[in-house]
């Protein structure tokens, strides 16, 4: 695992800025930072269980692929792969892997259910953007805009912050 993820980064000219990881891998989460935390880039594993609440990243990947007020920060070229060989997915069907639990009657509640098999893709992509979140330099400056929806479905504006993590 290691000798991939060094060959991927080192095939790119300039360093990365940021490295995000699940908190539950010290050891590797170490490691990223002997090898590229020397070179100022960020390593940070996700420190708390609140930043890895699936719901808050999930809703900064919404508010990045479907903003208000701005074009998309986050897009995906239309032709990536649907369907992959092999034990690990691409992003498309890590993507739908997540979806939206149904109450008795067939509505869309407020939890997301995930296969823990095909979604190893949206989790890192997750934990990427959740820790981004925090640096000016990845997101011009302004956090997600939080617009929340009312009872009956229309938005109801802004709230007083970003419901992703408190910091």
């Amino acid at each position: 695992w290691r000798q991939t993820v060094k060959r991927f980064i080192d095939q790119y000219t300039q360093r990365p800025y940021l490295i995000a990881a699940d908190r539950a891998i010290p050891t590797e989460n170490q490691w990223l930072r002997t090898i590229w935390g020397v070179k100022r880039t960020i390593v940070m594993p996700l420190s708390t269980r609140h930043d890895q609440y699936i719901r808050n990243g999930v809703m900064a990947m919404s508010d990045m692929l479907s903003p208000v007020d701005r074009p998309p920060t986050l897009v995906f070229s239309s032709r990536l792969p649907r369907k992959y060989d092999g034990d690990l997915q691409g992003i498309v069907p890590s993507m739908q892997a997540y979806r939206y639990t149904l109450d008795r009657s067939g509505t869309p509640t407020d939890r997301i259910f995930k296969d823990n098999t095909h979604d190893h893709a949206i989790d890192a992509l997750r934990y990427a953007i959740v820790a981004g979140l925090r640096f000016a330099d990845l997101h011009g400056g302004r956090l997600p805009l939080r617009n929340t929806r009312g009872p009956d479905g229309l938005f109801a504006g802004k709230n007083d912050g970003p419901r992703v993590a408190h910091f």
